[in-house]
């Protein structure tokens, strides 16, 4: 699994929330259009990561991204319940093989900690 530090985590946290309230925090935004540029933006973050482990063959990561392009909600592949995570391992092999698994794992470990960066990262705004 590809590692990622908490430097790393805190600065995109903090350019995700640049982008959706600016850099004073003062912008106004609508809750759904917030949710919205956090959860693609992180998504795209996470889907880097998970794309860049070892062995992943070059092929599949552009096929994966052409799918995403011709079909954004293909990205929820990587969003399912705990429940769900088999029959999403099983829609992802067809690409990436034995390695599906590690690619979901990271996709969601990275997706999790930066979701909770960008809540510590408000925190911290709105404290200081």
């Amino acid at each position: 699994m590809t590692g990622i530090s908490r430097e790393e985590l805190s600065k995109k946290a903090k350019s995700i929330n640049d982008a959706v309230f600016g850099r004073t925090r003062k912008k106004k935004v609508h809750l759904n259009d917030a949710l919205k540029i956090q959860v693609t933006e992180s998504a795209k973050f996470a889907l880097g990561k998970a794309l860049s482990i070892d062995g992943i063959a070059p092929k599949a990561k552009d096929s994966f991204i052409d799918i995403i392009k011709d079909q954004p909600e293909s990205i929820n592949v990587f969003l399912v319940k705990n429940e769900d995570l088999g029959q999403a391992i099983g829609m992802l092999k067809p690409l990436f093989g034995d390695k599906s698994k590690e690619v979901l794992e990271t996709f969601r470990k990275v997706f999790n900690q930066l979701q909770e960066e960008i809540s510590l990262d408000k925190e911290n705004f709105t404290a200081s």
